[in-house]
């Protein structure tokens, strides 16, 4: 008889359990927006690539002065990390990292950044700290 039930409970609960459309955050770290601004001085578009090990944000096209932006939670490992390649008008490419969290998960929920011809620019504590490409 106990083998009877076992054999019903335990396919009803997997059952259960693969069908739920619970969602549940196993992540234990808060949300982070990050914001990227086309400030390049020539005025001209930029195209915009970023991803991470997990996630293709695709390609974005930002006329001067605009934004894109995307979300995120950071891993439970503490291993996040999200890179962007920027083609600018010149047809010139380049590369930085927009979001690690190492150095970001301290000060940094809602991340800026302004995209420049020579350097990429993050607001941290309201000052702009400036990045080389590479």
């Amino acid at each position: 008889m106990a083998s009877l039930r076992f054999s019903i409970i335990v396919p009803l609960l997997i059952t259960l359990l693969c069908s739920s459309h619970v969602v549940v955050n196993v992540s234990a770290r808060p949300r982070v927006w990050v914001h990227v601004f086309n400030k390049c001085q020539s005025g001209l578009d930029i195209l915009l690539h970023c991803w991470s090990s997990e996630d293709d944000l695709g390609l974005h096209v930002l006329k001067h002065d605009q934004m894109y932006q995307f979300t995120f939670c950071p891993n439970i490992w503490g291993s996040t990390k999200f890179e962007c390649r920027v083609q600018f008008g010149d047809g010139s490419e380049k590369q930085f990292m927009v979001y690690k969290f190492s150095r970001d998960s301290g000060g940094c929920r809602h991340c800026i950044w302004h995209l420049r011809e020579n350097k990429a620019c993050q607001l941290l504590n309201g000052e702009w700290v400036c990045y080389d490409y590479y």
